[in-house]
C-alpha cells in the first residue's frame, strides 16, 4: 500500500514504513518532522490557550497560522481557522522536541518504500531545502523532492491541486 503523512504524520507514516518494510510501496512525507536538522524559517507565534473572547481566541489561530503555517493570507479562510480553532486546543504531545529529533530519519533508513516528499517554498525548513534532500537522497536515492513556489508549511491545504497531482502521479 502507500502511505503519505503530513508534519508530525510525516514522522509518524515513516515509523510505520520503517516497522512495516515491503508492505509499503511509497511513502511521501509533506513538511516532514523527525529529520533532524536545522529550522529557518520561523515566526513568532501567540502562545495557547489563550483565555478570552471567541474573537481573541480566533485572532491568536490566525496570527499562528500565517506565522507557522500558510504563507498566502488569501488562502487563510474559514476553514483554515475552524480547523486550527479545533484542533490546537486538544494538542496533546509538543511536537517540538519530535519535530528536531531524528525519528523519521532513522525509521526510514529501515524501510523499503519509494520515498518521496513535498514542501512548501516558506515551509519552516527553509533554508535547509538541500539539507533534507540530501538526507533523503543518501536513504533512496531515487527520492523525488518537490518544493512548492508560494506554499507555507500547511502546503496540501495552500496547494491541493499541485500535491493531489503530485500523489497520484506517485502512487500510479
Amino acid at each position: 500500500f502507500d502511505m503519505a503523512g503530513f508534519s508530525f504524520g510525516g514522522m509518524i507514516s515513516s515509523i510505520v514504513a520503517g516497522i512495516l518494510g515491503e508492505r509499503v510501496r511509497t511513502e511521501t512525507i509533506m513538511g516532514g518532522s523527525g529529520l533532524g536538522g536545522k529550522f529557518g524559517n520561523l515566526k513568532p507565534t501567540v502562545k495557547l490557550p489563550l483565555s478570552g473572547t471567541e474573537e481573541e481566541m480566533y485572532a491568536a489561530h490566525r496570527h499562528n497560522l500565517l506565522a507557522f503555517m500558510i504563507e498566502d493570507p488569501a488562502k487563510l479562510d474559514a476553514l483554515a481557522l475552524y480547523t486550527q480553532g479545533q484542533n490546537a486546543p486538544r494538542t496533546r504531545i509538543r511536537s517540538p522536541e519530535h519535530a528536531t529529533s531524528e525519528k523519521a530519519l532513522v525509521a526510514l533508513r529501515k524501510a523499503t518504500a519509494r520515498l518521496n516528499s513535498i514542501w512548501g517554498e516558506f515551509d519552516i525548513i527553509r533554508p535547509y531545502f538541500d539539507h533534507r534532500r540530501d538526507l533523503l537522497a543518501a536513504i533512496c536515492p531515487d527520492a523525488e523532492f518537490h518544493v512548492i513556489a508560494g506554499a507555507g508549511h500547511w502546503v496540501q491545504y495552500e496547494a491541493a491541486d499541485e500535491v493531489n497531482r503530485l500523489l497520484r502521479r506517485f502512487i500510479a
